[in-house]
This record gives structure tokens, C-alpha cells and sequence, in this order.
């Protein structure tokens, strides 16, 4: 959270970066941080359902700030909008099994 509070001081709706840009460092910056330690946690059969929903607060913030949408508006639609997959997505897709030992 505190990577992502850190972006959004780069702009708002009204004053700063654009939203594409925004959702672009977002996708770059904020991503890759919070899922780094992703592929030793994460079995898509059986997720940690406690350590998912954290990092899906984080991922619910950041495409609230990128849309510039309100507070009650379902994440799914503010997904769609700001074209950002859904956490599960993200860390059960093909960078999940970049560790083969």
C-alpha cells in the first residue's frame, strides 16, 4: 500500500498525470512488488484467501485512483474500465511460473 500511496501523489483526477500514465506505473511499479513473493504462496487449486484479499485492497485503491471513480462503484466494472486484471488473474497467470527448480 505504502508503494501505491506513493504514486498516487504523482496526480489526481484533476491535477497531474494522466490516468493512462498512471495505470502504466501502476502495471510497471506497483505489480511487481506486491506479487514478488507471489509464486512461493500462490497454488491456484488452493489460494491463501487472507494474503489474496490484501493485495486485492490494494489492487481495489489503485484502480479507484486510475479511473478516478467513487468509492461504491463494484471493482469488477472499475477493472474492465481501467483495463487491469483481477489479483487472481495477475498471479495465477504465465509470470506465476517463471521459478522452475
Amino acid at each position: 500500500m505504502a508503494i501505491f500511496n506513493g504514486l498516487k501523489v504523482l496526480g489526481n483526477s484533476i491535477v497531474g498525470i494522466n490516468p493512462a500514465n498512471l495505470r502504466l506505473l501502476y502495471n510497471t511499479v506497483v505489480i511487481p512488488a506486491i506479487t514478488y513473493g507471489a509464486p512461493l504462496w500462490f497454488v491456484p487449486d488452493k489460494p491463501n484467501m487472507t494474503l489474496v484479499r490484501k493485495l486485492e485492497k490494494v489492487q481495489r485503491r489503485a484502480v479507484i485512483a486510475i479511473s478516478g471513480g467513487f468509492w461504491d462503484t463494484p471493482t469488477e466494472a472499475m477493472q474492465m474500465l481501467t483495463y487491469v486484471p483481477p489479483i487472481c488473474s495477475t498471479l495465477s497467470g504465465p509470470t506465476s511460473s517463471l521459478i522452475t527448480w
